[in-house]
């Protein structure tokens, strides 16, 4: 049975967009960016042993439930179900102070499943970007329970949609590194989990065929999905919002250069693992 969906990339890679469409979704509860996993003192810091559940508790914890609370806003959830389903006792009190490292990763699963299953929704889809560097974990975590969606997009691309952000690692030579570090850990997460729990999307075919590509990802998070809200939900996506190749307006040739030389390869690796 498949109990944990997760959505990931670098960011700026088209997973709000398809977040989007699965918060559309009559049926699933979708959890924008809480973060909690794999933020500095999340999850897989306390299942790695980097914090302790105190240090958990106290740094990250307000922030995750915070940013849950908001996200679920965000997304339509009226605030009276919001409060009456998550009050901050309960969620403080999900977590138990444990010595292994077995014991950690069954308390996070336990931990994840409390915090996602809480409404009365056949399915629930989070997205954090960053998750895609602790696939392995979740594969521990859930095991064929879990699916992951991971969308890649052309790294010129995804730098030349952060320089118009507010936030982002800034100019070219910190971008290569931010890029190779997310990716590089996220490709040594992928050869731990099963093909069978993992796809690879790209955002370009996403965006250019929308309709091969969105019904086959909710099959492959084995969510039935009827075939007129479907087709609704797929016009939503527009080629021209993917905006596919404007770095060739925001970024010099060298840049362009430095970008392919650098992250070239890497990219290329993960297109060849694309669906």
């Amino acid at each position: 049975m498949i109990e944990a969906r997760f959505i990931g990339g670098t960011g700026r890679c088209g997973t709000a967009v398809l977040g989007s469409i699965v918060n559309a979704h009559p049926e699933t509860i979708y959890f924008r960016e809480p973060r909690f996993i794999c933020e500095a003192g999340g999850l897989a810091d306390y299942v790695h042993g980097a914090v302790t559940l105190e240090q958990f508790r106290h740094s990250m914890l307000p922030d995750f439930y915070r940013t849950l609370i908001a996200g679920l806003a965000e997304n339509g959830v009226p605030a009276e179900a919001i409060q009456a389903v998550y009050a901050w006792e309960d969620v403080e009190g999900v977590l138990h102070d444990t010595m292994t490292g077995e014991d950690r990763i069954q308390d996070a699963r336990r931990f994840t499943l409390t915090m996602f299953s809480r409404f009365p929704m056949p399915y629930w889809v989070e997205k954090t970007p960053h998750t895609v560097r602790y696939v392995d974990l979740l594969c521990q975590m859930f095991g064929d329970g879990l699916r992951y969606v991971h969308l890649i997009r052309e790294p010129k691309d995804v730098l030349a949609s952060l320089m118009r952000q507010r936030w982002g690692p800034g100019g070219v030579d910190r971008f290569c590194l931010w890029y190779l570090k997310i990716m590089g850990d996220a490709r040594a997460a992928y050869e731990q989990v099963p093909q069978r729990c993992y796809t690879v999307v790209e955002m370009e075919q996403m965006a250019r065929h929308p309709q091969d590509v969105v019904p086959a990802l909710f099959t492959f998070f084995e969510i039935p999905a009827d075939p007129d809200w479907l087709f609704d939900a797929i016009k939503t996506i527009r080629l021209v919002d993917a905006h596919i190749g404007r770095y060739t307006d925001d970024l010099s040739r060298s840049e362009q250069q430095h970008v392919n030389d650098e992250c070239g390869p890497l990219y290329l690796w993960w297109k060849g693992k694309a669906r």
